[in-house]
């Protein structure tokens, strides 16, 4: 499907090799959440995690975001990843 897509960098950061693009989102798998830090503008940071169903099944997710000049990728994942895995957690017993 990635090779059928047009994958256009909105910014010097965003991935665009189909390589990249699966690097990216096993390292997410295996984190729990997913980082962007300039890949769809510039100077902006977005955390995210996935919310699933009581089945376990990906529904959705939900992020976080913040400009590049108020923390750094680190400081900012250390706070907001544990509220949003809170968050995700209290969402999955009731969908």
């Amino acid at each position: 499907m990635l090779g059928r897509m047009q994958r256009k960098a909105l910014t010097s950061r965003t991935l665009v090799k189909i390589e990249a693009i699966l690097d990216a989102v096993c390292t997410a798998r295996q984190r729990g959440f997913a980082i962007a830090d300039g890949e769809l503008e510039e100077g902006l940071m977005e955390a995210a995690v996935p919310i699933r169903n009581r089945s376990g099944d990906l529904i959705a997710s939900l992020n976080s975001s913040s400009s590049a000049t108020r923390a750094t990728v680190r400081s900012f994942c250390d706070a907001v990843e544990p509220v949003l895995q809170s968050v995700t957690a209290e969402m999955a017993k009731i969908l």
